[in-house]
């Protein structure tokens, strides 16, 4: 709808010219441009319409609000090219202002979508988010990688805030959305189906904690591997010998460990992996179904200016004969 305006209104200008007396298109032409005038306004107002109606179903986004500032952009034409269109006098002279003050407000709106007045990504993480938290839209349904990877600063200090929320699903998915290098395109509903298809399988006749199950949802994009065809092995361990078990969960190449922590949410806390095991064709899973045992890591951390660094082991695999 904003695109034909904006179409019409260059062809109305196309018409008009320079307005003078002596360079007048034929009747015809000067009464299809008035015609034009007035078609302006069911235009643009079907177009704020149904960018009103988007935004009342899922809220605001960077793109609708641009849409919004073009549609008030696309209104000041309306108004001043209705009155043209149906003032007597002079053929179309309000056109002249119009054209000034629409070119003047242009320039003001571009401005402040530049400026943290009217940031689009700002105010569309602040509805979304107020959504939300009002109940609006199920956080099942919420597009947290919306932001961590579209929202520019705003997004990543809101979803910050979220994953200490007191809704213990809301701050897992938000965890799990920091915790993601690429954005997920899934549909929510593929990643719940993702979630129903994770299986885990407990050895040892150990169980599934049910606190991990119930959170396969937020995990479902670093359990991808474990589906119903092929069920990823899962073995509690206390790890850290703070008397808690953490979950180490195997697929074929490496093994997987997650943390619970006070608020009673799984992290994942890193991999293990076996860089050169030629004779491990069968991969991990089966020898980790024997049993697990610990070693005490080759040399210990760093700690460099408050920072503390992980030693990577160099590894120099040997070729097969």
């Amino acid at each position: 709808m904003l695109s034909a305006a904006a179409a019409l209104i260059v062809l109305i200008n196309t018409a008009y010219q320079d307005g003078r007396p002596d360079n007048r298109p034929p009747t015809a032409l000067r009464w299809t441009a008035r015609v034009g005038g007035v078609l302006l306004v069911p235009l643009v107002g079907l177009a704020f319409w149904g960018l009103m109606l988007r935004i009342g179903q899922h809220g605001l986004t960077p793109d609708r609000i641009i849409a919004l500032a073009c549609a008030g952009v696309g209104a000041a034409y309306a108004a001043g090219y209705l009155l043209a269109a149906v003032r007597r006098g002079d053929w179309m002279k309000p056109l002249e202002r119009t054209n000034l003050a629409a070119a003047v407000l242009s320039v003001a709106v571009i401005l402040a979508l530049f400026s943290p007045l009217l940031d689009p990504a700002r105010l569309a993480v602040a509805d979304q988010t107020a959504r939300l938290e009002r109940g609006a839209v199920a956080a099942g349904d919420f597009d947290f990688d919306f932001l961590r990877f579209e929202s520019g600063k705003a997004g990543r200090a809101a979803l910050d805030r979220l994953t200490r929320s007191g809704d213990a699903q809301v701050a897992g998915l938000a965890q799990a959305a920091k915790q993601r290098d690429r954005r997920v395109f899934d549909s929510p509903a593929e990643l719940r189906r993702q979630a129903r298809d994770v299986r885990l399988v407990a050895v040892d006749g150990q169980t599934v904690p049910e606190s991990f199950a119930a959170q396969t949802q937020a995990l479902s994009d670093l359990l991808i591997f474990c589906g119903r065809e092929q069920a990823c092995v899962l073995r509690r361990l206390d790890l850290d010998g703070d008397g808690g078990d953490e979950v180490l969960v195997a697929t074929a190449r490496m093994v997987m460990a997650f943390g619970q922590g006070e608020d009673g949410r799984w992290l994942a806390l890193g991999r293990y992996a076996s860089a050169c095991d030629p004779g491990a064709r069968d991969g991990i899973e089966p020898d980790f179904r024997k049993g697990v045992a610990t070693a005490p890591g080759a040399l210990p951390d760093l700690v460099v200016g408050g920072r503390r660094m992980q030693l990577q082991p160099e590894t120099r695999c040997e070729k097969a004969d």
